[in-house]
């Protein structure tokens, strides 16, 4: 609520919108272009890819068909080689060779290679049954009984020039195929290496196409750019200048709520009513109101008495006219207390000068003078004992003095200092010896008269004026009561259940006989009582002599209880 009063920030701007942009009809041209390149670069893959793919057929068909050949090839020398050594065993009469060299062992481990390999047309495997029928006709029938060369006989005789025949029938087609199909491979490498060509001056074209399209828009482009850039830069500068701004204004409204917060003064901020917006905490405190009991409320039912609405009403039509006012009013706190307050009611304007809210700052003149009170009796007493200091103790003294003197009576100076205090501090602490030192003032306070004054100087320091004395044997009874007023112990304990005792030293001066001034009266007890502290302590002695005969018998020192 307290913020948007304040606010001094200007209305945002919103940035400048960024300028249309129309497509140029080459970019529309291009994007066709790209199209029909796309689908020529998919069909070239395509006829690439196919013609790869015939190429890699035909080789496997070409390594087919050459191991063919060789199979066959063999077959041919095994036959030729078998009829040459059948005869020349038959000849020799020599016995049969190992079976697994006899040659139709050889033939049938060939046959069986060669008819793993599946011939690529019927009629090759139409003549590859016909060589595995002869030779299963005569591999495998029992021989005649002629001897040793005897089974061979029939192989070369009847069975090799039939089977001779039909495989190389089988190799001159094979030979025929492997020669068609060199012929096709040559045409799918041709196929391939134009579609590659295809290919690399289709990719050329598009390059210089591109080329073409880039350099015709490159100008554009860089203005385009140029202008973007410029744009963003602008962009940048109003942006930092409007961070700038917000910050300057949040650290207004900070600073400004710091103020309202933190301010010693009543603040209230009403509609041009005088009905309250916001109060800051100095008001609550102050009117004992929390914000949420007043918001909303007429500024009168929390200020002006009973008595004073007069004046009230005439406040408030002063504002109204002048935009300001200020001067002394009687307001009331919740419990029912009436307080002078000091109030001044300004007017907030707008820009153009008309005022939006009224803003009224009071003061307490009555906590104000109960404070300055408060620091004149600091300023004249001990704060510890509440006792009169030492420039209270010279004005008392010096009007004692004066009506001494206008009186023709005595008046007496007497000058205490504790015997055994500084022990106690040092042992139990300072917050000890203070409260001892309390203590002794209520002591010797209550064996004086309410005419008479005690002093305290500072540390274990008191001093107390007697006035209006007929002789000074009532300052000698006084300071002897007041030795002997301090003997019993006080009840306050040591660690092992002692009580504290002290005693005091006491020296005395009277006027006229010792000075006729403050100073001379206090510097003459001072030396009286170090005369008393060599005489021994816990005893008195006046300026100049005199005294009693010897110290008071009670000790100094710590008893037991």
């Amino acid at each position: 609520m307290f913020s948007p009063m304040f606010s001094s920030i200007p209305p945002t701007q919103p940035p400048p919108p960024p300028p249309k942009t129309h497509p140029h009809a080459d970019e529309r041209l291009f994007i066709r272009c790209l199209y029909l390149v796309a689908a020529l670069i998919a069909l070239v893959a395509a006829l690439s890819f196919h013609s790869i793919s015939r190429l890699e057929d035909d080789a496997r068909h070409a390594a087919r068909s050459h191991e063919r050949i060789a199979l066959l090839r063999n077959m041919l020398a095994a036959l030729d080689e078998a009829a040459s050594a059948g005869l020349a065993r038959a000849l020799a009469g020599d016995a049969a060779p190992d079976p697994e060299r006899r040659p139709e062992r050889i033939l049938e481990r060939t046959f069986h290679r060669l008819a793993e390999l599946a011939p690529d047309e019927s009629a090759q495997g139409g003549r590859l049954a016909k060589v595995a029928a002869l030779l299963g006709a005569h591999t495998t029938a029992p021989a005649p009984d002629l001897g040793p060369a005897g089974r061979w006989a029939p192989l070369a005789d009847s069975a090799a020039p039939a089977i001779r025949q039909a495989v190389g029938d089988m190799l001159d087609a094979e030979q025929r195929a492997l020669a068609d199909r060199r012929g096709a491979a040559g045409r799918d490498s041709q196929r391939a290496l134009m579609a590659v060509a295809g290919g690399a001056l289709l990719s050329i074209g598009i390059a210089a196409t591109a080329i073409v399209l880039v350099r015709r828009d490159f100008a554009g482009s860089r203005r385009a750019h140029a202008a973007l850039v410029d744009a963003n830069d602008l962009l940048d500068r109003r942006v930092a200048e409007r961070t700038a701004e917000l910050r300057s204004a949040n650290a207004r409204l900070e600073l400004a709520d710091a103020v309202f917060r933190n301010v010693q003064e009543s603040i209230a901020i009403t509609d041009l009513d005088f009905h309250i917006l916001a109060v800051n905490p100095a008001f609550s405190r102050i009117t004992e109101y929390s914000a949420a009991d007043v918001i909303g409320h007429h500024l009168g039912q929390f200020q002006c008495g009973g008595e004073d609405q007069d004046a009230c009403r005439e406040m408030w039509q002063a504002v109204r006219a002048a935009g300001a006012w200020q001067g002394e009013i009687w307001s009331r706190r919740r419990n029912g207390d009436v307080y002078q307050e000091w109030l001044s009611v300004s007017a907030i304007r707008d820009g153009s000068g008309q005022p939006l809210y009224y803003i009224g700052v009071g003061v307490d003149l009555t906590r104000m003078q109960h404070a300055k009170s408060h620091l004149e009796f600091l300023a004249h007493h001990d704060p510890l004992t509440g006792l009169p200091n030492r420039l209270l103790l010279n004005s008392r003294l010096a009007h004692s003095i004066e009506r001494a003197r206008r009186d023709d009576t005595l008046c007496a100076v007497l000058f205490l200092d504790l015997d055994g205090f500084k022990p106690v501090n040092d042992t139990l602490g300072h917050a000890t010896g203070d409260e001892l030192l309390k203590r002794v003032a209520r002591r010797i306070g209550a064996r004086l008269r309410d005419t008479d004054t005690l002093a305290r100087l500072g540390g274990d320091e008191f001093v107390v004026v007697l006035e209006d004395l007929p002789d000074e044997s009532v300052a000698a009874a006084v300071a002897g009561s007041l030795v002997r007023q301090l003997e019993p112990p006080f009840d306050l304990y040591m660690d092992g259940g002692s009580a504290i005792q002290i005693g005091v030293s006491i020296g005395v001066s009277l006027y006229p006989g010792h000075g006729a001034h403050p100073d001379a009266l206090l510097r003459a007890a001072d030396a009286a009582l170090y005369a008393a502290k060599r005489a021994g302590k816990g005893t008195w002695r006046f300026a100049g002599g005199g005294g009693p005969a010897a110290p008071h018998p009670a000790g100094i020192g710590i008893s037991a209880d």
